[in-house]
């Protein structure tokens, strides 16, 4: 599923720190206008993962749901978050078990 977000949402990203909005507000003007079910709460083994991979994911991201999906997979609401998820490594963190992280910089594309 590509997320497609307009460029005034995209600017807004970037001002989130000056902003200062909660999460929840960020989550809900990004992912809840487009239908998209989030949770504030990350998987605790990614959130560790990211931090071995040298990534600081918290405050950075939510926890979506896209239609169709069970087990969901990151969403960022700063442009912080973005810039992460546009970075190789980040797209090629592996969970244990050797299974990827389902998650592509192809979905953040403007």
């Amino acid at each position: 599923m590509k997320i497609k977000l307009s460029k005034s949402k995209w600017e807004k990203l970037g001002k989130t720190v000056k902003t200062a909005q909660s999460v929840g507000d960020l989550a809900e003007e990004i992912y809840g206008s487009k239908g998209i079910t989030f949770d504030y709460a990350l998987p605790q083994k990614w959130v560790d993962l990211a931090e071995r991979n040298g990534f600081d994911v918290r405050s950075n991201f939510v926890w979506i749901y896209p239609k169709g999906s069970l087990f969901g997979q990151p969403g960022p609401i700063t442009a912080k978050g973005v810039e992460m998820v546009k970075d190789s490594k980040f797209e090629n963190m592996k969970a244990s078990g050797n299974k990827k992280i389902k998650i592509s910089k192809r979905q953040w594309e403007q």
